[in-house]
């Protein structure tokens, strides 16, 4: 009886320490991602600082370099934020199941179930409500991001020629 006891508070840590982890690399997920929108958004910044400081006759004649820019740029950031923010939503749905596993075994009688390896991968339908708004928000972050950059590509590339 005591050795169950002390296997499910092993246990019981486990998860705990695993969750902490998790929590840990979603925040560095999330920080990594900030970081590259607003490196992303500085750049722009200057291209088109550039593009207006800038004489008309040297601006026609150039445009495509701050549309090159912008375009390299965009193809290198994009799909570094796309991973960074899809991780973080995964990290968090593992999380969120690391904790109801948690929730289940401080419920749980040592004597009526074994203690479970790993926690279940299969979120249930509660779960999957939970997740919902971090889901909707990581799908507007990247929706917006790839707004931002057409309205960018589009603004270097249509550059008035007088």
């Amino acid at each position: 009886m005591a050795s169950q006891d002390e296997a499910l508070k092993k246990r019981m840590d486990d998860i705990e320490q695993a969750a902490m982890k998790l929590q840990d690399l979603i925040s560095n997920y999330i920080s990594r991602s900030l970081q590259y929108m607003n490196l992303y958004f500085v750049f722009q910044v200057v291209v088109f600082s550039s593009i207006i400081s800038s004489s008309t006759k040297i601006t026609c004649k150039l445009k495509w370099i701050s549309f090159t820019l912008s375009l390299l740029v965009s193809i290198f950031n994009f799909p570094a934020v796309w991973l960074s923010v899809g991780s973080s939503v995964e990290l968090y749905q593992l999380v969120v199941l690391y904790r109801k596993d948690l929730d289940r075994l401080r419920a749980q009688q040592p004597d009526v179930a074994p203690v479970p390896e790993k926690p279940n991968r299969h979120p249930s339908k509660e779960t999957l409500r939970e997740m919902m708004p971090r889901k909707v928000a990581s799908y507007l972050t990247r929706l917006l991001l790839f707004l931002f950059m057409g309205v960018m590509l589009y603004g270097c590339f249509q550059i008035e020629c007088v």
